[in-house]
């Protein structure tokens, strides 16, 4: 239960940093750019309900960690290690969505603009 818990929650932050890598590249909404339609309507409609989604798992696989800590020491360690790495991850995620919306509104361009090419 535990490992799947953890190999899915993984899994969702992999796709969740390959589509803001995705989201946040103007060669991605172009043309040009060779990427197909449907990815990126993937991207635009699920990347943040899959954000959201994460979380909301983030701080239950963490109070799940709470529990283990009263069970067993070696599986505390491991869930310690687990979520340190996931809200890192999550960290850099994040910060990745929020640095160019940041250079955006210091150089007085709309939030979500994207330089064209």
């Amino acid at each position: 239960m535990t490992v799947l818990l953890g190999a899915s929650n993984l899994l969702l932050l992999a796709v969740l940093l390959v589509f803001v890598w995705l989201k946040e590249d103007p060669m991605f909404w172009l043309n040009a750019g060779g990427w197909p339609i449907w990815l990126r309507e993937l991207v635009l409609i699920t990347f943040y309900p899959l954000l959201f989604l994460e979380m909301c798992i983030l701080p239950g696989f963490a109070s799940l960690y709470m529990t283990w800590r009263r069970e067993s020491r070696d599986l505390a360690r491991a869930g310690f290690v687990s979520v340190l790495c996931f809200s890192m991850v999550f960290l850099l995620i994040v910060g990745l969505l929020v640095q160019d919306n940041f250079k955006n509104l210091m150089e007085g361009k709309p939030l979500h603009s994207q330089e064209r090419l």
